[in-house]
């Protein structure tokens, strides 16, 4: 079974945003990335707070992002998978 086949929209939702929010700050793509407020990122993701909590723990087993008090970034993992899924980059 492949990760695309295992993650939901709302967890797709929040990757694609702190993906897109990173590609705004850095001109140049490294795989570390910057934490951002997690506030922001559930807004700018368009999904209910509680909808992103359960996304987030799901991503969090998943090893694509770290979440630790009231910030979120996108681990070298999340990074792979944006790159692959919303760039068409395979790695």
């Amino acid at each position: 079974m492949r990760i695309e086949d295992r993650l939901q929209d709302t967890e797709i939702k929040i990757i694609k945003t702190l993906y897109d929010h990173r590609n705004k700050s850095d001109k140049v793509i490294t795989f570390d990335a910057d934490s951002y407020d997690l506030t922001d990122i559930i807004k700018e993701s368009g999904i209910s707070k509680n909808n992103a909590m359960s996304a987030l723990k799901n991503l969090k087993d998943f090893d694509f992002i770290e979440w630790d008090k009231g910030r979120v970034k996108l681990l070298p993992s999340g990074i792979k998978y944006s790159k692959g899924q919303f760039d068409g980059q395979i790695h």
